[in-house]
C-alpha cells in the first residue's frame, strides 16, 4: 500500500513515466498509462589537452542524490565521438576518463526531436594539492575533512595524524578549500596546485 510512480524503459524510445497512483489493500489498481516518445539523439565529441579522448564514459542520468537514475551510457570512439539515443526531459550528461577531471552538464530536452550536439572538454589531472591543517593552538588538526569547495577538481580527503593532507590527481590551478570536523567551525582558504598550503582553524564557540 502506498503511492507509486511507474517508469518504462526501451532501447528505442525515451523513458516514460506515469502519473502518481495509489495502491490499497484488497483493491485493484486502476489502469496505469505510460506514454513513450522517440526522444532526442544526443551526439558530440570529448577532447582533452592533447586532442580527442578515446574510451571516455558518457552517462545520461536523471534526478539527484539517492533519487538519481542512469538512463543511458556509452564510450567514446578513437576519435572522441559519442552518441546517446532516445533521451528526453531533463537529463544530466556526465563524462569521465582516466587521468582527467569529471565534466557534467544539465540539459532540457523535448519529448521528441531529431538531434542535439554537446561537446565536452576535459581537464587533465596531473597535479596535487598539498598542505597542513593546524588547530587554533598551533598543533596539528588530525582527522578533519578537507574538501574542494571551488576549483576544477572536486575531491575531498581527511588529514593524517600530523594534520597533513594530499589531494592527488588534481587539475592545475587555483582552488578554495573548506576544512570542517570536530569542534572546529568550517574554514575556507585559498590554495594553488603544487604549492604548500597551511590552514589555521578557529576555536569553536
Amino acid at each position: 500500500p502506498g503511492t507509486y510512480v511507474a517508469v518504462a524503459f526501451s532501447a528505442a524510445l525515451a523513458p516514460g513515466t506515469s502519473e502518481p497512483f495509489g495502491i490499497r489493500s484488497a483493491i485493484d489498481t486502476p489502469e496505469i498509462r505510460i506514454a513513450m516518445h522517440p526522444g532526442v539523439l544526443v551526439e558530440g565529441r570529448v577532447v582533452g589537452r592533447d586532442g580527442p579522448v578515446a574510451g571516455a564514459l558518457v552517462t545520461a542520468g536523471a534526478g539527484d542524490g539517492e533519487a538519481s537514475t542512469k538512463i543511458a551510457s556509452t564510450l567514446t570512439s578513437p576519435q572522441g565521438d559519442f552518441t546517446l539515443r532516445a533521451l528526453s526531459g531533463a537529463v544530466i550528461l556526465s563524462v569521465t576518463a582516466p587521468g582527467h577531471g569529471i565534466a557534467s552538464r544539465s540539459l532540457s530536452l523535448g519529448d521528441a526531436g531529431p538531434r542535439r550536439r554537446e561537446d565536452f572538454s576535459l581537464v587533465v589531472e596531473n597535479a596535487q594539492l598539498r598542505g597542513q591543517v593546524l588547530a587554533a593552538d598551533g598543533g596539528p588538526a588530525a582527522g578533519v575533512l578537507v574538501r574542494v569547495a571551488e576549483g576544477p577538481t572536486k575531491r575531498s580527503v581527511v588529514t593524517d595524524r600530523t594534520g597533513k593532507f594530499t589531494i592527488g590527481r588534481a587539475a592545475g590551478g587555483a582552488y578554495i578549500l573548506e576544512v570542517s570536523g570536530g569542534d572546529y567551525p568550517p574554514t575556507r582558504a585559498a590554495a594553488q596546485s603544487e604549492r604548500w598550503t597551511e590552514i589555521r582553524l578557529q576555536r569553536g564557540g
